[in-house]
């Protein structure tokens, strides 16, 4: 069971962006969750592209990923989690006065249920983009005394490279990551890295390999009419992180209140592999949800 007993949420990295004046229109804001090895840097043009269209947007560092700190390794769970998120929402002048439409990717999506599920008169629609409910484990082989106390500043941008590699990425992967930004130089000429491979072996250990993903849809699906809200599931159409039968199990503990979408030659960042389409719909699911 999700449980919220006594938690001690963390201090949680993020970026704003506001909607110029001239197409500004009463709108729910959005607020963005980002999956494993990513930050609130993968939502930057989708942001930019909302706000452009009037509609106000934040981006938020999970712990442990991007600029935000992780934390006690040992107190590390999903009620520790969803409590930084809500933690966030009440101190954030955008959100903490409506109801707002949650976004979450890959494990943000796991994240989001959780918290959906916790605080559901917070939720104006949640869209979990390419995550299931399914049990899985790790496929980056890696060794927990490498990871352990994983320090994310270095020297040199080679130096980066190498942690990571020793970590159990593959090279190439860490050579993507810097051109994409997540490895960064920073004002002092020192390299910082948004991804975390501790994090990542905590993720799985807490939250990917346990059943809290099935657990907040049961809660959701319980709740009482006055708090209902829609639930959208976009599923890629190449190599998706969703498989067939558990997305037939969300259908069927959701029913009517999960609308599903596979876009058509994306992969499992929708938002950057299909942005158009992904920007299109979620416009959309803004609109209609902020005219209930």
């Amino acid at each position: 069971m999700i449980s919220l007993g006594l938690t001690q949420p963390l201090s949680l990295s993020s970026k704003t962006f506001l909607s110029s004046a001239k197409k500004a229109v009463p709108h729910a804001p959005v607020l963005f969750i980002h999956g494993l090895d990513s930050s609130k840097h993968t939502w930057r043009n989708v942001n930019a592209l909302l706000q452009n269209e009037g509609i106000n947007s934040v981006s938020v560092d999970l712990r442990g990923w991007g600029s935000s700190e992780l934390g006690d390794r040992n107190k590390f769970c999903i009620e520790e989690v969803v409590a930084d998120v809500e933690e966030f929402v009440k101190s954030h002048n955008l959100l903490n006065d409506d109801r707002l439409i949650l976004v979450g990717h890959s494990m943000g999506g796991r994240v989001a249920s959780c918290y959906a599920a916790a605080y559901p008169s917070r939720i104006g629609a949640l869209i979990i983009e390419d995550m299931d409910i399914a049990v899985r484990t790790n496929p980056v082989q890696m060794d927990e005394s490498t990871v352990i106390g994983f320090n994310r500043s270095f020297p040199t941008k080679e130096s980066a490279k190498i942690a990571l590699v020793d970590a159990g990425y593959d090279e190439k992967r860490v050579e993507k990551w810097i051109d994409e930004g997540r490895l960064k130089q920073k004002d002092d000429m020192s390299w910082w890295s948004d991804v975390n491979p501790e994090a990542r072996m905590l993720c799985y250990s807490k939250i990917l390999t346990s059943t809290c993903g099935e657990e907040a849809l049961q809660i959701m699906s319980s709740e009482s009419t006055a708090e209902d809200f829609q639930c959208y599931l976009m599923k890629a159409e190449l190599g998706s992180a969703c498989s067939d039968s558990s997305v037939s199990d969300m259908k069927r503990i959701l029913g009517d209140r999960l609308s599903l979408k596979e876009y058509a030659n994306s992969y499992h960042s929708i938002h950057n592999t299909a942005q158009d389409e992904f920007v299109s719909d979620l416009m959309s699911i803004v609109k209609q949800t902020s005219s209930l």
